[in-house]
């Protein structure tokens, strides 16, 4: 999730249902900035199974999520502020966070 708190509000959210092997970005919480049609969930097929390996790239006002080895995209616009926490879990099953990192701006 980022920028979410705990009662779901605000941000967006990455979600990977494995029965249905689709990857969802949920920007119904985007920030004001942006139009109510804005505010959609994008839906992008992958393989279904238990794990999924995928890697999300986040800066100022887009995400960027590659899957199944760079060969699923989805890219969309957001609108996160900078210092807004971004938070893993699994509901339903276990999340294994492999890296994370985080990169100051240039400037």
């Amino acid at each position: 999730m980022l920028g979410h708190d705990d009662a779901g509000n605000g941000g967006v959210r990455i979600a990977y249902d494995a029965e249905s092997g689709v990857l969802t970005h949920d920007r119904t919480g985007a920030g004001t900035a942006f139009p109510d049609a804005f505010r959609t969930v994008q839906r992008m097929p992958v393989g279904a199974g238990r794990r999924l390996a995928f890697t999300a790239w986040l800066d100022v006002s887009s995400v960027e999520i590659f899957a199944d080895g760079g060969v699923s995209v989805l890219t969309d616009l957001t609108d996160v502020k900078a210092g807004e926490r971004v938070s893993v879990r699994g509901l339903g099953g276990p999340v294994e966070l492999e890296r994370f990192a985080v990169a100051a701006p240039r400037g």
